[in-house]
């Protein structure tokens, strides 16, 4: 609920047609459509993980994870942290919420999301 503004706001730009959350659905709900997917956007979270492990592409927003031990198992998972941050500096007490790019974010997904 926190991030529905964000969600918005990113629902409202050119890949609008291209994209859709899953905010207001279940886990039980989500799970088939993750699998169908082109790209991840999000925290670090389960679903991240989830997805990376389903082969989908996924931009992890480490905002208060350490990115470089989250993300570097894999390709699938490319890590956006906050500014004035890297990969390798990022931690658990980054606190870097308000200072990922969501210019970053859109810029990084149409690498993605348009073909």
């Amino acid at each position: 609920k926190n991030d529905q503004e964000l969600i918005n706001e990113f629902l409202s730009t050119e890949l609008k047609t291209n994209s859709f959350s899953l905010s207001k659905l279940k886990i039980k709900e989500i799970m088939p459509i993750i699998k169908n997917c082109d790209l991840y956007i999000g925290n670090d979270t389960g679903f991240m993980h989830i997805s990376a492990g389903l082969g989908i592409n996924c931009l992890g927003l480490f905002f208060d994870s350490p990115a470089y031990a989250y993300s570097s198992y894999t390709n699938k998972i490319k890590a956006l942290v906050p500014v004035g941050k890297t990969i390798l500096t990022t931690t658990h007490n980054t606190l870097g919420k308000n200072n990922i790019s969501f210019d970053e974010v859109v810029r990084e997904s149409k690498k993605y999301l348009t073909k």
